[in-house]
């Protein structure tokens, strides 16, 4: 009987140090269970920052598919407005060409006396002259007044284009 206690005795112990071991490692668990729980907590609200994320991104791809378009249609403008101020400045220019020209070919004007009931009124060449230069100087100032107008527009034009293809670059 002795031995029968003895090996009672010896298993009652193995079986308390199996269940002190067990103990540990339930232990161990619990504490694993709080870790894991805390991750999945993180992990949820990872998970929900990613969502978000996402959201931003495609809302940013639908600003910048917009913004792409709005670009690519300022651009058509742009080579509209290029391609209209450079038909502008070539009109500008034969414009320019057709009064210089013009105006350098010029002859003096004959002042024709006027014609009063079959006899020409004879008036003081003074007169006459003052006349005739009145209206080439009126017509001098209109012409200037002309070429200095296209001329602004030009450099208007050019600098619009300067700066869409400033832009552009």
């Amino acid at each position: 009987m002795l031995i029968l206690d003895l090996i009672i005795s010896v298993l009652l112990v193995w079986t308390i140090i199996f269940c002190w071991q067990l103990n540990k490692k339930i232990a161990s668990i619990r504490g694993s269970k709080k870790a894991l729980e805390g991750f999945v907590g993180n992990f949820d609200r990872v998970i929900g920052e990613a969502d978000r994320i996402l959201r931003d991104l495609k809302s940013i791809d639908r600003d910048t598919s917009e913004l792409r378009r709005s670009i690519d249609k300022a651009q058509h403008l742009i080579d509209e407005l290029s391609i209209v101020t450079t038909s502008a400045v070539r009109v500008a220019d034969r414009l320019e060409r057709s009064i210089v020209q013009p105006q350098q070919q010029a002859k003096p004007a004959t002042v024709t006396p006027p014609v009063r009931n079959g006899l020409s009124a004879i008036l003081p060449i003074s007169e006459i002259k003052t006349v005739e230069d009145d209206h080439q100087k009126q017509r001098h100032v209109a012409i200037e007044s002309l070429l200095q107008q296209i001329a602004k527009a030009r450099q208007s034009s050019r600098s619009i284009t300067e700066q869409a293809q400033s832009e552009d670059a």
